[in-house]
This record gives structure tokens, C-alpha cells and sequence, in this order.
């Protein structure tokens, strides 16, 4: 084959010669999937263990949320079937009437003195 280059005096064959359908495919492939040195893959790997750690905290954090409110709910229904919300709820919605009011007693007597 170097005898043909020699022969022909052309740089090239055409066995070697790079199509521009070839480029233009190869372009649109990297932009797609960059291709990756060696340094990068390692840069990249560490990357993707760091973002599957994080992603297992997160997992777990979630879960302990979701377990601590099912737990208080299974603890709202057992005391609301044996019967000890109603009085509880009974007591919040006094209080907060007596607050209202308190606040609108406040309101008004810094109204009537001139604060407000």
C-alpha cells in the first residue's frame, strides 16, 4: 500500500479519507456522548458515587419522614377509637377561642388608648 502513495502522489486513499456524512455524524454523536479521557471516566465516576451517596441520604431522610408520620397517624386513630381526642380536641378549641378573644381585648384596648 505505500507503494501506491508513492506511485500516485496522493497523501491519501480513499480507503482512508473521512466522509463528511462521517464527520457530521460524529459530531452530532459527541455532542450527544462526549467522549471521555481517561482523567474524566475517574472524574466522572467519582461524580456519580458522590451523587448515589447523596441520593442514598436522601432515600433514608425520606423514609424516616414518611415512617414518623405514619406513626403519628396510627397514633392519632388509636386514641381518637379509644375515645381521648374528642376531649383533647374540646380543650384546643377552647384555648383558641380564648386567645381570640384575648388578642381582640388587646386590640382594643390599644385602640382605645391610642397605640394602634
Amino acid at each position: 500500500m505505500f507503494a501506491w502513495y508513492v506511485k500516485t502522489g496522493k497523501q491519501y486513499s480513499g480507503q482512508t479519507e473521512e466522509i463528511r456524512v462521517t464527520k457530521f455524524g460524529a459530531a452530532f454523536v459527541s455532542l450527544v456522548q462526549p467522549v471521555h479521557t481517561v482523567r474524566s471516566i475517574k472524574y466522572l465516576e467519582i461524580e456519580k458515587a458522590i451523587v448515589a451517596n447523596l441520593q442514598a441520604n436522601l432515600d433514608e431522610v425520606n423514609r424516616t419522614k414518611l415512617m414518623n408520620d405514619q406513626a403519628a397517624r396510627d397514633d392519632f386513630w388509636q386514641r381518637r377509637d379509644a375515645g381521648l381526642i374528642q376531649a383533647n380536641l374540646d380543650d384546643v378549641k377552647q384555648n383558641k377561642l380564648m386567645n381570640d378573644q384575648a388578642a381582640r381585648d388587646d386590640f382594643w384596648q390599644r385602640r382605645d388608648a391610642g397605640l394602634s
